[in-house]
């Protein structure tokens, strides 16, 4: 279409996109949604029509990955809550029975080196538990975690020089401790 053509932009714009003569003057037009701002917006290309792309990554995923300790056969698993899981040997288990608390913290203690402790508040407990250390109150500061009647925390455990305590937040409440040995 030369000078003088009474065509509209369009189609000389769709005669350079269809022209097989110059491939330089092609011009395409493509477009991306953009998930902040709601709206269709043009994706910004090279002269060679290649798509310009800023990666902004927060995950990264990798598959087939298998961390093993060097030593053994020991290896990290998932397990079905997507939790990473390393595996460890105990040579024994202690068992704590149930133990009384109230609003003074009391320490759980055991006789070997452990590997994991498992706290249970009693299921006829009227108040909350809260587990920590030494300085852990029975308003709940400074606990790691606290345990209405019933629960139960398991925590992968190896610091027999840091004492874990539990306390309550009424009096005559009972809680159940045990441990896997090394």
């Amino acid at each position: 279409m030369g000078a003088g053509s009474s065509a509209t932009m369009r189609e000389i714009q769709r005669a350079e996109h269809d022209s097989t003569a110059n491939t330089q003057l092609k011009k395409v037009g493509t477009y991306g949604w953009d998930v902040d701002g709601l709206q269709w917006v043009r994706l910004a290309t090279n002269a060679d029509g290649e798509l310009k792309v800023n990666l902004e990554v927060s995950d990264i995923e990798i598959g087939a990955v298998e961390i093993k300790d060097g030593a053994t056969d020991n290896r990290a698993t998932v397990n079905t809550d997507g939790e990473l899981r390393v595996g460890f040997e105990a040579s024994d288990m202690e068992g704590g029975g149930k133990i009384s608390v109230g609003t003074t913290a009391v320490e759980a203690t055991f006789t070997g080196s452990t590997k994991s402790i498992i706290i249970t508040a009693d299921d006829s407990n009227t108040g909350t538990l809260y587990v920590g250390e030494s300085n852990v109150t029975n308003a709940g500061a400074n606990a790691i975690t606290f345990l209405p009647a019933g629960s139960s925390i398991t925590i992968e455990y190896e610091d027999s020089s840091n004492a874990v305590y539990v306390v309550a937040t009424a009096a005559s409440q009972n809680f159940w401790k045990g441990a896997l040995i090394s």
